[in-house]
């Protein structure tokens, strides 16, 4: 029932901004799109449950039908999408097929004056991978699970200056009570900046946030603040914080932590065939079962590549440390994976990729090594004269 108030309420704030500057734009010409999707992804893997002594290959297929709906005019614009995600495996010596969704929504609208901008996001997906618990996650538990994440925000624009306040709620829950426990998180953000000139920014960045789960685990409150600067050229964006976070549990069972906290991007920009992305983070981790909070150290390299008109290449390599604070253990975690995907006709792409992760842990049985590869066909046929925001590229599995 949450989700599908969730779903209903996002869904109609999307229609509602859509339509609150239609009044206001009658001139202004609509674009509209709908555009139908089809996808299936099989995927190979050396260790399906990252396991340090007992690997087990498997085999999965996802078959993926969906459909993205997509309005924009000179005010506002609102995109849906959504894909029924059934996932199928073998090699397994237990069931674990099952049918997830994928629920995006993006809609925003802004005054005539420019100064006003409203923007909503909502993501739902009903999934075993846990990297959608948290960015900077460390979990390999494939149970599955919902999670759900509804940001509205508004930017009031005064010209060199703009005030940004946002509000996040991630609500998780698992299909079995046992493997996990459901939580929510609430979030408040204020955010300042100051533009100097075209080209470079300053900022403060205020966050407090509370998660509360409904098991065992200790329920906590975080307060972050940060100052953060941007740069745009002409070649590159960047964008570099620094701050602190301080956490605070309900139960006497876990002492109060802080850390310093910071994060950094750099991203390539106007280059005709080549593109590269860097991500740095430095943090807490934000979910957790019991104890298992750590300081995370994660850098991402992204290289994405035209090799012609109709074939892109992709590199991507992370490694993250994670510093524990509650029991002895730091662990080491790499992924490497190249792909590639070709452009077949307008509305069909196959796609291809091989990979390796692995962790070095200093606990006993953290350790694992896993090795990847997936093939997936994608078909994705926009209708109409607007351009989808949301539609997944080849690369996506």
């Amino acid at each position: 029932m949450v989700l599908h108030r969730k779903i209903i309420l996002a869904s109609l704030i999307a229609l509602g901004t859509t339509s609150a500057w239609g009044t206001h734009a009658a001139a202004d010409q609509a674009r509209k799109s709908i555009t139908p999707l089809f996808m299936v992804n099989v995927q190979s893997e050396s260790n399906f449950y990252k396991s340090p002594s007992f690997e087990m290959d498997a085999w999965t297929t996802v078959v993926q039908p969906g459909l993205e709906a997509e309005i924009e005019t000179e005010r506002s614009y609102a995109s849906v999408f959504y894909t029924l995600d059934a996932y199928y495996y073998s090699g397994l010596d237990e069931d674990l097929d099952f049918v997830g969704h994928t629920f995006k929504l993006a809609t925003g609208t802004r005054s005539r004056s420019d100064y006003l901008h409203l923007n909503l996001r909502d993501t739902f997906y009903r999934t075993r991978d846990p990297a959608e618990l948290d960015y900077l996650n460390n979990s390999v538990r494939t149970d599955e699970y919902s999670i759900n994440r509804f940001d509205p925000e508004v930017l009031y624009d005064f010209g060199r200056a703009s005030v940004r306040l946002a509000y996040g709620n991630v609500w998780i829950a698992f299909k079995d009570s046992l493997s996990g426990e459901d939580s929510v998180e609430n979030r408040g953000i204020a955010e300042w900046k100051y533009r100097f000139d075209r080209a470079n920014a300053l900022g403060l960045n205020y966050q407090y946030w509370k998660v509360d789960y409904d098991g065992p685990s200790s329920d906590y409150d975080s307060q972050q603040a940060k100052v953060v600067y941007e740069r745009q050229g002409k070649k590159l964006l960047l964008q570099a914080g620094a701050g602190w976070q301080g956490r605070k549990f309900d139960e006497d069972t876990l002492d109060d932590i802080s850390n310093f906290a910071w994060d950094f991007m750099l991203r390539t920009k106007g280059l005709q065939k080549t593109e590269l992305i860097f991500r740095a983070d430095g943090n807490l981790n934000s979910w957790s079962v019991g104890s298992g909070y750590y300081n995370a150290t994660k850098l991402a390299l992204t290289i994405n590549r035209d090799f012609v008109a109709d074939l892109q290449g992709r590199l991507y390599g992370s490694y993250q440390k994670s510093d524990y604070e509650f029991i002895d253990r730091d662990d080491d975690t790499w992924a490497l994976e190249g792909s590639l995907a070709y452009t077949v006709t307008r509305w069909m792409a196959v796609s291809g990729a091989v990979g390796t992760e692995n962790r070095d842990s200093s606990l006993d049985g953290a350790d694992y090594d896993n090795v990847y590869g997936f093939a997936m066909i994608s078909f994705i046929y926009p209708i109409g004269t607007g351009t989808p925001k949301i539609s997944p590229s080849p690369y996506n599995r």
